[in-house]
């Protein structure tokens, strides 16, 4: 994190995405326990001063960051038929421009108008400044919480990962902020360790262990401590493999026929 803002003092980013981000990190401030109120304070004025942006003259303060938040819900779910997004627009459905309030239907049509669009791709500076990374590790150690509570498996490719980041050395992987065995401040991450393309990066399982097997004695944990955790991950990969002898074609068809039957379900991830 210190070494990423040491580089990206000032980022450029989609006026509308940045909204997006916003909005998805004040929804989270809402279900944590130990909120802090200077960092909220801050996400809900950064809010209203986006809005403002995108809305110009047609911003109005009964727009209110809940509503904001729930079309922001909204718009990863089925857009409803009664909503006539398509060729309809605010003056056909008697929800004109000159009007002083915002429903939040007339929000989401917003998001289907020209001129809103564009104004939602225009770029705008962000400043990395101390509040931001402190929002931006609040939400890195909420993603983290959640992964591991949900047995996701993160992939890690040592090689790759060094050669398309930014990363000092092949010991700055990300492997070792979000696995480390025996530590409570840490949810632990089950971890896959792969090469990526064996051919491009001229490397093998082998190597791609080794690495990380070293960046822990570079990281001053003793050997046979260093052992086990390597092995703990190797076997978290080989359990959690696509590639699996006791698994018939029809146990992955049916497996993925139940992913897919859950994605389409209208309430997956309600609460995500």
């Amino acid at each position: 994190m210190e070494a990423w803002l040491k580089e990206n003092g000032k980022i450029i980013i989609p006026q509308g995405e940045y909204l997006d981000n916003l909005l998805w990190t004040w929804g989270v401030y809402t279900k944590i326990s130990d909120i802090n109120y200077k960092t909220h304070s801050y996400l809900q004025h950064k809010i209203h001063e986006v809005v403002k942006n995108i809305l110009a003259d047609e911003f109005d303060y009964s727009i209110s960051i809940e509503m904001l938040y729930e079309i922001y819900k909204r718009r990863f779910k089925e857009i409803p038929d009664s909503l006539e997004i398509g060729n309809v627009s605010f003056a056909d459905t008697g929800s004109g421009l000159g009007q002083t309030k915002w429903s939040p239907d007339r929000l989401m049509r917003m998001y289907h108008e020209r001129v809103y669009l564009e104004r939602f791709a225009a770029p705008i500076y962000v400043n990395a400044t101390d509040i931001e990374k402190e929002i931006t590790m609040d939400m890195q150690r909420y993603v983290r919480r959640k992964v591991a509570m949900n047995g996701i498996v993160v992939e890690v490719n040592p090689s790759s990962n060094h050669t398309t980041s930014e990363m000092n050395s092949l010991f700055d992987n990300q492997f070792f902020q979000i696995n480390k065995p025996h530590d409570k401040e840490l949810d632990n991450i089950m971890i896959s360790i792969n090469t990526d393309d064996p051919i491009v990066f001229n490397t093998n399982i082998s190597n791609e262990i080794a690495y990380l097997y070293y960046g822990m004695l570079y990281r001053g944990i003793g050997k046979s401590a260093a052992i086990h955790w390597i092995e703990s991950i190797r076997k978290s990969g080989m359990d959690t493999s696509f590639i699996r002898d006791n698994i018939s074609n029809y146990d992955y068809i049916e497996q993925l026929d139940n992913l897919i039957a859950a994605l389409q379900d209208p309430m997956y991830c309600e609460d995500c």
